[in-house]
C-alpha cells in the first residue's frame, strides 16, 4: 500500500502539469461531496427574520395571518388576509437603503402574525412570526 502510494508520488512529481490537474480535480471532488453530504444531512429554515434585502420591491406576500385569543381548545381565532389592501391593515413594509432592504412591521405590536413571504415569487415562501 505504502509502495503505491510512494510510486504515485514519484509519477505526479515526474508529470507536474498533468499531476496538478490531476490533483486539483481530486480536490475539487472532494470539497463538493462534502457539501453535498452537508446539504443532504441539514434541513432549511421556514421561519425568517422580519427583514429581508431584494432589488427593488420584488416581493410577493401570499398571506398574512393572524391570531385573536379566543375561548375554542386552540385558544386563538386564525383570519387570513390574502390581498395587498386586506393585509396593508395589519402590516407595514418599511423600505430603505435605495429601495433594497425591507422590514416587515406589524400596525400593532401585540398582535400575533405569521406572514407568508417570498422574496422574488419564484423562491420557496418562508415564515415571519410574530408575538410567536
Amino acid at each position: 500500500m505504502i509502495d503505491d502510494i510512494l510510486e504515485m508520488v514519484k509519477w505526479i512529481e515526474a508529470h507536474p502539469i498533468v499531476g496538478a490537474a490531476t490533483l486539483a480535480s481530486l480536490g475539487y471532488s472532494i470539497v463538493s461531496v462534502v457539501r453535498f453530504a452537508v446539504k443532504m444531512c441539514t434541513k432549511p429554515s421556514i421561519t425568517v427574520n422580519s427583514v429581508f434585502w431584494t432589488f427593488g420591491n420584488i416581493y410577493r406576500i401570499s398571506a398574512v395571518l393572524k391570531y385573536t385569543p379566543s375561548e375554542n381548545t386552540s385558544g386563538y381565532t386564525q383570519s387570513q388576509y390574502s390581498r395587498q389592501d386586506q393585509w396593508e391593515k395589519v402590516i407595514e413594509i418599511q423600505s430603505n437603503f435605495w429601495g433594497c432592504r425591507h422590514k416587515i412591521v406589524p400596525k400593532d405590536p401585540l398582535d400575533v402574525l405569521v406572514v407568508n413571504i417570498s422574496r422574488n415569487g419564484k423562491e420557496r415562501e418562508k415564515m415571519v412570526k410574530f408575538n410567536r
